[in-house]
């Protein structure tokens, strides 16, 4: 029987007691693999860093979460679902979040990049589903590294460089929110499908896409 290799690629995302990411990740691998069965072949990959520096406490993840790692490894592998977690071996303050500025990005995305590389290689994707900006970055490089097809879904879920502004992660006139504007330009180009939350939301990506419109789910 022909199946389909899917990776969901996740990207410093908290997934550990996360009611966004038991909602919209985990429960939405798990119905697919119950729906499509023995045709789909699925594996979620979720970097996150090895050490968080909060105001009260330095929390080693890999440590701190261990039995809720091995509770979801087994929710998966009970599902039919791979499950990989990589750590990035970076120091991260809390207060950084998700939004990565750019003196962070090629830092993190040196030190992630090369565990993410051959998770990769060795599983042979048909298609990456990429969950936001950073991760379909990654998965944009890897794609032209891999010596083999694989395509690119862009899932973007929001605005990633306004969503910067509203965290107060940069401000409308720095070199973040410009490079990331950028990025973001050439991630709607080079994807193969991009994924949108809703008909307003398409016709704001419409404008931004032009030809590669057709792209938008």
């Amino acid at each position: 029987m022909q199946y389909l290799k899917i990776v969901y690629l996740i990207f410093l995302e908290n997934i550990f007691n996360n009611g966004i990411f038991d909602s919209q990740v985990k429960a939405f691998l798990l119905a697919l693999k119950r729906r499509y069965g023995a045709r789909l072949n699925l594996l979620l990959i979720a970097n996150m860093p090895i050490v968080n520096i909060t105001r009260r406490a330095i929390v080693f993840n890999f440590i701190q979460h261990k039995m809720n790692r091995n509770y979801l490894t087994k929710e998966f592998t009970a599902g039919g679902v791979g499950f990989t977690l990589l750590p990035i071996y970076f120091p991260f303050l809390q207060r950084w979040g998700f939004y990565l500025n750019i003196a962070l990005l090629p830092i993190i995305f040196v030190v992630s990049f090369p565990l993410l590389f051959l998770a990769v290689k060795r599983f042979k994707p048909d298609i990456m589903h990429c969950r936001s900006y950073p991760a379909t970055l990654i998965a944009i490089v890897l794609k032209y590294l891999l010596p083999f097809d694989t395509k690119v879904v862009f899932d973007m879920r929001g605005l990633y460089p306004e969503e910067g502004i509203v965290h107060k992660r940069w401000k409308e006139r720095s070199l973040s929110y410009k490079i990331w504007k950028k990025i973001e330009h050439v991630l709607l180009r080079l994807s193969d499908k991009i994924i949108v939350v809703s008909d307003s939301f398409k016709d704001h990506i419409e404008t931004l896409v032009g030809n590669y419109a057709t792209m938008i789910k």
